[in-house]
């Protein structure tokens, strides 16, 4: 797998490698961080680590690693909890995003295990049973987050904002429009659900 990573032309390719290897059980970050540091030589080591370091805080898969990075920290965001479990009856279903204290959700809906209508079905259930138990539910797709994070950002700013929080987005350094994207939701949110 490290020479996999060593030979990645993108941060996402690394990304892809290590948690489908983690995801999918075959090792685990720290097995993969002593493979690591026991190279005296490793091509994109700090990309690696920061990683592994994601992996181990609950991120499974290249989208969930883009909007930590490209909508939460970009935008000074709070940073949420990561693959949360929730019992529900016998079953345990995990929660990609939980911002604890505020009953915010955001769901990512990559590539994996939501393509059928089976999985659009059970979404839909997931969502409703969250939202009778007081949770705001947010869902994007891997479109969303990547061609428009700073909307994304915005709208988990304003659930955010609606349930308590207190603080205030930045306006990120990656794109040119962000500042009016942010200012047009600042301007919506004390319109439309200012207390």
């Amino acid at each position: 797998m490290l020479d996999l990573v060593e030979h990645a032309g993108y941060l996402d390719d690394i990304v892809a490698v290590v948690t489908w290897a983690c995801r999918e059980r075959l090792t685990t970050a720290e097995r993969i961080a002593a493979t690591a540091a026991s190279r005296r030589k490793l091509r994109h080591r700090r990309d690696l680590e920061a990683v592994l370091a994601e992996v181990g805080d609950g991120v499974h898969a290249v989208l969930e690693h883009r909007y930590l990075s490209g909508v939460e920290r970009a935008h000074a965001l709070p940073v949420g909890l990561r693959q949360v479990g929730v019992r529900r009856g016998r079953r345990t279903e995990y929660k990609d995003v939980y911002y604890r204290g505020y009953g915010v959700l955001a769901e990512l809906d990559g590539p994996i295990g939501h393509t059928t209508d089976v999985d659009v079905r059970r979404d839909l259930r997931r969502d409703n049973a969250d939202a009778l138990a007081g949770q705001l539910v947010l869902r994007f797709g891997f479109a969303d987050v990547r061609r428009r994070p700073c909307a994304v950002a915005a709208q988990v700013w304003v659930a955010l904002r609606q349930s308590g929080w207190d603080g205030r987005i930045r306006r990120c350094a990656i794109r040119a429009n962000c500042g009016s994207i942010a200012t047009t939701w600042r301007a919506w949110w004390a319109r439309c659900c200012a207390r």
